[in-house]
């Protein structure tokens, strides 16, 4: 994995995102920065607005519960298909780390 560049993160900053959670430190596999800056800002501003694609009820519940109820006890998970690869976010329970990485990689 390697660390998101600055650009990422301050294209984030720059949009009109809601934010519902803190991302913290950024950090991507090589798979995952090969999709772009602008497709890893889509992909990061649904994930930090709430919008966690193709979950399942039971992972939409649980990030809720992380977000609004008990931050620190659970992680934030999304997954979204792009050009045919299922990508997944992930952060942290402390939201102190977000990692991206397409599924089927290996990852540290």
């Amino acid at each position: 994995m390697t660390r998101v560049a600055t650009l990422v993160k301050s294209k984030l900053d720059g949009e009109a995102v809601k934010r519902r959670f803190r991302l913290g430190q950024l950090v991507a596999s090589f798979s995952a920065c090969a999709l772009g800056r602008d497709r890893l800002c889509e992909l990061l501003a649904r994930h930090v607005s709430g919008d966690f694609g193709t979950i399942a009820d039971d992972e939409r519940l649980e990030n809720e519960r992380s977000i609004s109820r008990a931050p620190g006890l659970w992680r934030v998970l999304s997954t979204y298909f792009v050009d045919g690869r299922q990508v997944v976010i992930v952060t942290e329970p402390d939201h102190s780390l977000t990692r991206i990485f397409v599924t089927g990689e290996r990852t540290v």
